[in-house]
């Protein structure tokens, strides 16, 4: 009779504290992409950086036009450029170790509360990549998104035994990486792409599509 009161107290206490524990908040955020080919990213974007993640902000909130806080966070990220394609093609600047500019992600945490996302990429310290950015600004000052979302992310593989940037998708060679990004920006810097007139229902379902796998 003993064994069984101990047995029953120590059950109710751990239900008790199961309960006390703060539980997790899960955000899943997706969002509706247009397919953007290789070349329609070299073009559209403002700035194609090889960089080095070098440190992570702490999330944050996100903010209407209002300042009103809304329910989805972002991370800053402060990142290292290794070389900078301009979009006018001009050729890349190698800059300084201690020159440093922000790419902004939604992926992240902000006490239980953890967003999560199938299409938006994430970006973690000591990561080296190859980001293709657009500019924007809010009241907290100027920073980068990715373009195209997850398709706008490459990191480096061996691929056919040839080191490669790859989306999962399309491919950059290492070797030769600047004169292939410049060709790409003159073959196409007249072209007008199909996605700019695509239909919500025709974008959803190639997001649907491109995204399938991570959704998983």
């Amino acid at each position: 009779m003993k064994r069984i009161a101990i047995f029953t107290m120590v059950f109710c206490c751990g239900i008790l504290a199961y309960f006390a524990l703060p539980k997790t908040v899960s955000i899943q955020l997706d969002a509706i992409t247009a397919y953007m080919s290789l070349e329609e990213m070299v073009t559209k974007a403002d700035l194609i950086a090889e960089i080095s993640v070098e440190t992570l902000e702490d999330s944050e909130w996100n903010v209407d036009a209002t300042g009103e806080q809304i329910d989805q966070l972002h991370t800053d990220a402060n990142v290292r450029p290794l070389e900078i394609y301009s979009d006018n093609t001009d050729g890349i600047q190698t800059l300084s170790e201690t020159e440093e500019f922000t790419v902004r992600t939604d992926i992240g945490q902000i006490g239980n509360t953890v967003q999560t996302s199938s299409s938006y990429p994430s970006l973690e310290e000591n990561e080296t990549a190859l980001l293709f950015l657009v500019e924007e600004s809010d009241n907290s000052g100027t920073y980068y998104s990715i373009l195209g979302n997850s398709q706008g992310k490459f990191t480096k593989q061996e691929i056919d035994g040839e080191l490669c940037y790859t989306n999962g998708r399309d491919q950059l060679p290492v070797e030769g990486l600047r004169e292939k990004i410049q060709q790409i920006a003159e073959d196409n810097k007249d072209t007008q792409w199909a996605s700019d007139y695509y239909t919500d229902e025709e974008i959803k379902a190639m997001n649907d599509a491109l995204f399938e796998s991570g959704a998983e």
